[in-house]
């Protein structure tokens, strides 16, 4: 197996992880990284590294929640971008107004 095939292998794989994310985030608004890692039977750590990836893409957002009795770490709970493909929003933005600008105003 070649170099480049394996790197495709492995971006394959990330972007199935992330497609699986997206998916139980539409599905499952708020639930914590390891509620996610759980639920796609799949280890902690790339789970989170895909959650910040798709944070920083803006596919998804996070809320830090504190435990009222401080007992707690905070911790990150996921939102989709309510549960729609982030890429069909921004068609939706660029076809212009009222659609698009009535499409911003809701998912901003």
């Amino acid at each position: 197996m070649s170099a480049v095939s394996k790197r495709q292998e492995i971006n394959l794989e990330a972007e199935k992880r992330r497609e699986s994310i997206l998916r139980f985030l539409s599905r499952n608004p708020g639930s914590s990284q390891q509620q996610i890692a759980e639920a796609l039977n799949e280890p902690a750590r790339p789970v989170r590294y895909q959650l910040t990836m798709l944070e920083k893409q803006g596919r998804i957002r996070s809320k830090t929640v504190v435990n009222r009795t401080g007992l707690n770490a905070p911790r990150k709970l996921y939102y989709s971008e309510a549960g729609c493909v982030p890429e069909l929003l921004e068609r939706a933005r660029r076809f212009g107004a009222p659609f698009g600008i009535l499409i911003a105003q809701i998912t901003d």
